[in-house]
């Protein structure tokens, strides 16, 4: 009976991948492997070096394609802002959340009269002279 393969540790593909970089990074898998395996002193120290360079080159490309697509999207949204309008929707929302920061940030209270943010009375947790 065949045995039941799960996809929980499946993995979704990233924005900078190229096949430029599978390419490099089977390269860098089969140095590694390769200098796994070797006992040799001599022909270790060769391979480790290779290794090492095919790292390299792996992380530099890496890093060029990332930079790549960063620098796209970066200029895609300036586009987007260039030619977007404010609507008025979004200006309702805006007037909305200013008058609510306002009205959270000072209280008019019954205690003292005065305004001033929550817990902050002067009259918080005092008797009444009156009383």
């Amino acid at each position: 009976m065949p045995r039941l393969t799960s996809h929980h540790g499946a993995r979704t593909s990233v924005y900078w991948w190229t096949e430029e970089i599978a390419e490099l990074r089977t390269s860098c898998k089969r140095a590694q492997t390769a200098l796994r395996g070797t006992r040799a002193a001599a022909l270790r120290s060769i391979r480790a070096g290779t290794f090492r360079q095919e790292k390299r080159t792996l992380r530099k490309a890496i890093n060029a394609s990332k930079r790549r697509c960063t620098e796209k999207l970066a200029t895609t949204l300036e586009t987007k802002e260039m030619t977007a309008k404010p609507t008025l929707e979004v200006d309702a929302v805006n007037q909305k959340q200013e008058k609510k920061i306002q009205s959270v940030s000072s209280f008019q209270y019954n205690r003292c009269g005065r305004e001033h943010r929550r817990r902050m009375c002067p009259a918080f947790n005092k008797e009444c002279e009156k009383c």
